[in-house]
Formats: C-alpha cells, sequence, structure tokens
C-alpha cells in the first residue's frame, strides 16, 4: 500500500467525528478535530483565539526568530499554539488558503521548531502528535514530497522523544493524551514496535490514575471528563485500526465514565460548570453520547464520585460535594464544594461562574464567591498558595438523602471552617416532586455567628428584575419567583466564563442581617438536627415557578 492510500485509509477510519446534524459545533474545542470556522478564520487574520482573547500569531517564517510578542504571550497560550489543536479551525474553515496555512505550519515545526519549544512535555507532545495524525492527509496530502517527508521525519522523532518521557510527571485525566499520541505514532510507524510496547506498558498507569471510583476525572471537571470519555472513543478506533484489541479495562472505564459524565449533563444537553469547566455544545454532547450506544438512567437521586444529583419532574439540581484530589495543580481545583447549579427543562437558572485558562482568570474565579455558596467572612473553601497547589481543604465532607411525600432532600456538610471560624456549615437543598420549587437552608454550628454572604449566580439565557421584595427571573416563557428569609437581597452584576465568549449577567447576593436559634424546620429535618451542637440558621430561601 502506498503512503497516499495508507493515509487515506486513515482518515476514513479516525479523522471523521461521530455523526452531528447540521453545521459543525462552534464551541467544542479538543484534541477531537472538529473546530471552529470563525476561529479558522481568525488564524488567518494573524489572530489566535484563546479562552476568550486574540492573542498575536506567530508565523510559520518567524519559527527561527521569535518576535517579543510571542515571547510575552502567557504560557498556557504558547502551550496551546504548540499544540496544534488548532488545526481543526482551518481545517472547518475549508478554504486553500486556511489548508496552506495549516500546511505551512507543519512543514515549519517539520524543518526546525521554534527556539521556545516545550519539549520536555509528554502531554503537549502527545497532543500534537495526535493531531497531526488526525489531519495529515488533510493539510499534507497534496504537498510535495520534501513538505511531507519533512512533517513524517518530525513525526518519528518526537515519537521517539515522547516514548523516552513516558511516563510523564502530569497527574490527572490528559496523563493519557501522551500515550494516545504515542500510539498514533505507532499508527504511521508500524515497524517501530517500541511506540506499541510503551503505549501498552503506560497506558493502563495512566488510565488508572485518571478516574475515581465511579468514572468521574480526578478534576472533577465536565469539559474534562467530555474531553475523556471522546479520547477513549478515539483510542478505540485506533486500536481497530491497527488489529488490537481495545482491553477490557479501557472498555469498563469507558463505561463508567460515560455514566459519569451524563450525570454531569443540564437539560439543555450542555455541561455543567464546576471546577472550571465550560458548557461545551449541547450537539457533540449528544451525539457522543448517542454514538457510544451506552444504556445511561438515574433515580431520582444519585450520587457520581464527587456530585450528586437531583432530578424532579423537569427540574434538575447538580451539586459538587467531593474532596479536591492533592496532587491536581491549583489550576483544577476550585473552592466550589457543596456549590450546586439548577435547571428546569432546557433552561438553566442558577449556574456557576466558570473560570476560563489564563492564569489571572484562574485565580479570581477558582475562589468561593464565583459559585453558588454561602461565604462566612470572605474565606473560601480552600486555601491556596500563591501560584502553587491548595495547601489545606475539608476533611470531612458528609452527604445524606431523603425521599419525602412532596419531593426529595439532601443534606451536605463540610468542616472547612471548624479550625479557622470555629464552626461547621451545612446546607439543605429541597426539589418538590414536580421540579418547579427549589428550596434551601443554610445552617451554622459553632459558638459564633461570622458575618455571612450568599451567592446566586444567574444564567446569562435568564433576565432578573426586582419586583417589591421579591426578585422575579424570567426565560424562555417562564417566570420564577425568588425570596429569602434571614437577609437582604441584592442583585449585582456578573459575568460568566461558561461559554466561549464571556457574558454579562446578573447576581442574586444576600447579606446576612439577622440570625436566630432554629425553633422550625422547613423540610422536617428535626431528626438530622438532634444530638448535634446548638445550631443557627443563616438563611431560608426559595425559588418557585409563577404559574403562567
Amino acid at each position: 500500500m502506498g503512503w497516499k492510500s495508507f493515509w487515506r485509509s486513515v482518515q476514513k477510519k479516525l479523522m471523521k467525528p461521530p455523526s452531528i446534524p447540521g453545521k459543525p459545533p462552534p464551541d467544542f474545542q479538543s484534541i477531537s478535530g472538529i473546530g471552529s470556522i470563525w476561529r479558522g478564520q481568525a488564524l488567518l487574520r494573524g489572530e489566535l483565539y484563546f479562552d476568550g482573547a486574540f492573542f498575536p500569531l506567530i508565523r510559520p517564517e518567524q519559527f527561527g526568530k521569535l518576535p517579543s510578542h510571542y515571547k510575552n504571550l502567557p504560557h498556557i497560550v504558547r502551550e496551546y499554539f504548540q499544540s496544534f489543536q488548532w488545526l481543526a479551525d482551518l481545517r472547518a474553515e475549508g478554504s486553500p488558503s486556511a489548508r496552506l496555512l495549516g500546511r505551512a505550519y507543519m512543514v515549519a515545526w517539520g524543518w526546525r521548531p521554534p527556539q521556545d519549544s516545550m519539549d520536555d512535555d509528554p502531554v503537549l507532545i502527545g497532543c500534537r502528535l495526535l493531531c497531526w495524525v488526525i489531519h495529515y492527509e488533510y493539510f499534507i496530502g497534496t504537498a510535495p514530497k520534501a513538505a511531507s517527508s519533512s512533517v513524517l521525519s518530525r513525526l518519528g522523532q518526537e515519537g521517539r522523544l515522547l516514548s523516552s518521557l513516558l511516563p510523564g510527571d502530569d497527574f490527572g485525566s490528559r496523563n493519557l493524551v501522551s500515550c494516545a499520541g504515542l500510539l498514533a505514532a505507532y499508527l504511521v510507524f508500524p515497524t517501530q514496535d517500541g511506540f506499541l510496547s510503551r503505549y501498552e506498558r503506560f497506558s493502563s498507569e495512566a488510565l488508572e490514575s485518571a478516574l475515581l471510583p465511579g468514572g468521574t476525572v480526578v478534576e472533577r471537571n465536565p469539559m474534562a471528563q467530555l474531553n475523556f470519555v471522546y479520547l477513549l472513543y478515539r483510542l478505540w478506533e485506533i486500536h481497530l485500526l491497527i488489529g488490537i484489541d481495545f482491553p477490557l479495562q479501557f472498555k469498563t472505564a469507558l463505561s463508567r465514565s460515560v455514566t459519569s459524565l451524563a450525570a454531569q449533563v443540564h437539560g439543555d444537553g450542555a455541561l455543567a460548570i464546576f471546577n472550571g469547566a465550560a458548557e461545551g455544545n449541547p450537539d457533540f454532547v449528544q451525539a457522543l453520547l448517542r454514538s457510544l450506544n451506552i444504556p445511561v438512567t438515574f433515580p431520582a437521586t444519585s450520587f457520581h464520585d464527587a456530585f450528586v444529583r437531583l432530578a424532579c419532574g423537569k427540574g434538575l439540581v447538580l451539586i459538587d460535594a467531593g474532596r479536591p484530589v492533592e496532587d491536581l495543580p491549583h489550576n483544577k481545583t476550585h473552592a466550589g464544594i457543596l456549590s450546586f447549579e439548577f435547571s428546569y427543562g432546557k433552561t438553566r437558572i442558577f449556574s456557576n461562574m466558570g473560570a476560563g485558562f489564563l492564569p489571572e482568570r484562574q485565580k479570581a474565579w477558582r475562589q468561593g464567591p464565583s459559585h453558588n455558596l454561602l461565604i462566612p467572612n470572605e474565606k473560601s473553601c480552600l486555601i491556596f498558595k500563591d501560584e502553587e497547589d491548595f495547601i489545606y481543604a475539608p476533611r470531612y465532607i458528609q452527604r445524606h438523602t431523603y425521599t419525602q411525600d412532596d419531593g426529595e432532600l439532601i443534606v451536605l456538610s463540610h468542616d472547612f471552617y471548624r479550625v479557622s471560624l470555629g464552626g461547621t456549615w451545612e446546607r439543605q437543598i429541597f426539589l418538590s416532586n414536580n421540579g418547579e420549587v427549589l428550596k434551601g437552608e443554610e445552617f451554622w454550628y459553632g459558638r459564633q455567628m461570622p458575618e455571612m454572604v450568599m451567592r446566586f449566580h444567574l444564567h446569562p439565557d435568564v433576565t432578573a428584575v426586582w419586583e417589591e421584595d421579591e426578585i422575579i427571573i424570567r426565560s424562555a416563557g417562564m417566570a420564577w419567583r425568588f425570596s429569602c428569609e434571614g437577609g437582604v437581597l441584592c442583585l449585582d452584576d456578573d459575568l460568566y466564563l461558561g461559554k466561549v465568549v464571556p457574558k454579562e449577567t446578573k447576581q442574586i447576593v444576600i447579606h446576612r442581617t439577622k440570625h436566630h436559634q432554629i425553633e422550625q424546620y422547613a423540610f422536617g429535618t428535626e431528626d438530622w438536627i438532634a444530638g448535634h451542637k446548638k445550631s443557627e440558621q443563616v438563611f431560608r430561601w426559595y425559588l418557585e415557578r409563577v404559574p403562567a
């Protein structure tokens, strides 16, 4: 078989993404090979779009002598450029100019990578190799022999470099990307048995370290979960292409990961916003779940490692109720423990703010106030070092569920504030059977009551206005009434980073004005409180759908 015939066979089986109705999704960006037309147009203008901002793009002819503006780019932007994930955007743009530009970058890298090449990061190298293999036929298939030879030569060199770097130091779901890149290199160079043997040696360990027992990625990030499921899907295809059985361990992990992914999806088909995730594209998420054809069903209340899912009628509450993994870097861990999101049907109402990838955004939006949480004394539920891992997190997180005649109740608490503030925060959330009433109570167990602020971040698809002493939330022809006891309501400006482009929105803020010892419970949980320390109620809040 000649090279062109070989690459056409690869293109037929590997480069074709799952069938997705309509045009390519505009928001999804990962190693999948599915790109964005407008991002491709930005690349043709010499701009790289990343995390809601445009950055000047280094040209292929500048690889030998890097311009100053490139050296001043944030490290993560340069890392994204060198991953070649943006080849998918040029391919989606589809013009001859886009094809030639992508070819020019691949050939220039083949001849001489930039002087700041991050050649010691196996995840980055693996991602680049995987992207090159996926897009080789499109960009290089009609290139002159000298150009294609330089790309193939570089692909082999980086495959050998990657083989020597495994196992990498990266902890998390991305570590499997390096192994996938090595398997992609073996697909191109099937005589290099070392590529396959090193992949088989380290991929099992990378898979095991990436997942919690229930199939959730250790980052507890729904976008990372989506990328991981799709990576396993692609690995399965590569195994079929080279004629090697997909290991049972990987098939089992894929099944568990799909179940966890489905549990992190709202009624609109897009992802929940926890630990820096973005919504993603709902068409792609649903198409991926359909293509894998793994049956997934959930009871009214279910636990999925770090996440709790309450579903009644069209109402859905998703809660991050897990302790972070210590070995993760700081930018993958957010102080959103016990934060929640709420959607009704395809309408999102309460959503966390998201974070993005740029360091300044990560540092600000990983803190507690960017989540739907109670914040005592302006303290987040994690302590971070500057530019380092977190150094203190809750040791114990308790979760108890109760099925009542009129709905589902969950009681949550953690002990983070026991040392710093001498107390424990408890949250109770109730969802009615029809999903149209969401109620909550916030309690504090301790000798003294600190200052408290409660935040509810609204999704940008809804609007909110004052009406007497309540806030009316409207979206999709529906109206919802929000009210509270024990505090003063405020409606403040907010910024939502869960979409590709940041969106202005609103947030509901409750400032505590009084507190009192509990005398009556809204949800019938006296048995849970009995026998515990003296508690004080901070807030009681209500969200109820207004009849049309």
